[in-house]
C-alpha cells in the first residue's frame, strides 16, 4: 500500500471514530493499527463498538 493511501486510510478512520489512528504496514503486507484514545470514556466506546460488530 502506498504511503499516500495509508495516510488517507488513517485520516478516514480517525474521522469516523474520533480518535487518532496509526497504520503500520510492513513490506510483507502485515502490520498493526494503533488507536490513540484520550480517557477511559473513549476506550469504553471503542470496546463497545468492537464488541457490537464482531
Amino acid at each position: 500500500m502506498a504511503v499516500t493511501n495509508i495516510l488517507s486510510l488513517e485520516n478516514e478512520l480517525a474521522d469516523k471514530i474520533g480518535m487518532r489512528v496509526y497504520v503500520n504496514n510492513r513490506r510483507n503486507n502485515s502490520g498493526t493499527i494503533t488507536l490513540e484514545y484520550k480517557g477511559t470514556d473513549q476506550l469504553d466506546r471503542l470496546v463497545e463498538i468492537i464488541k457490537q460488530n464482531y
